[in-house]
Parts: C-alpha cells; structure tokens; sequence
C-alpha cells in the first residue's frame, strides 16, 4: 500500500543518512477509494505520485502527508512516473491511454 511504501522510503532514508533506524509511522496518506495500483516519489523525493482504479492520480507531500493536487483519469490508474526535472506526472490507465500532467500549471 501507498502508506507503507512511504514509510519504507522514510526508513530507508533515516538510515542512509546515518540517522535513527528505528521506523515510525509518519503520515497516512488516504484519499483514494479503490486499491492503489502504483507510486513514484519525484526525483528530489519531496513528492510522490499515486495511481488508483478509482481513477484519480494524488499528488502528496512527502514531508507533511498533505495531498497537493488530483486529477481524474479516464480509466483506473495502473502505472505513475515522474519526469526527470520532476514538473511533470505520467500516468497509464486501463483505457489504454497516458496522460500528463504538468505541475508547474
């Protein structure tokens, strides 16, 4: 699930950095109502994207668990990625399209 993934990240993180290993529970990041399909933290990792079936694309705040911005899809969510300056979200859906969304709009 999305909230484990993040909490994954954030342990990875506090042990990469040297700092305290011990895991806690930091945000739960809950908004869509079907399972979620995929996330993708942007490139500077302060943002990460989740796709659902319920057909909306979340964009949260990593540091906060704030949700910043949704979009509907045409079809359930199954894959998410950031573009490499990380202003942009793909997603694919069921309905065989990609859509992209562009975040400095």
């Amino acid at each position: 699930e999305l909230l484990q993934l993040v909490q994954l990240y954030q342990c990875l993180n506090q042990v990469y950095d040297g700092a305290d290993a011990a895991c806690r529970l930091k945000h739960s990041l809950e908004a869509h109502t079907e399972p979620v399909y995929s996330v993708a933290f942007s490139p500077d990792g302060k943002l990460v994207a989740s796709g659902s079936f319920d057909k909306v694309l979340h964009i949260w705040n990593v540091a906060d668990g704030t949700l910043i911005r949704s979009h509907e899809a045409d079809g359930g969510i199954f894959e998410v990625c950031w573009s490499k300056s990380g202003d942009k979200v793909a997603a694919s859906t069921s309905n065989k399209s990609v859509m992209v969304l562009d975040l400095r709009r």
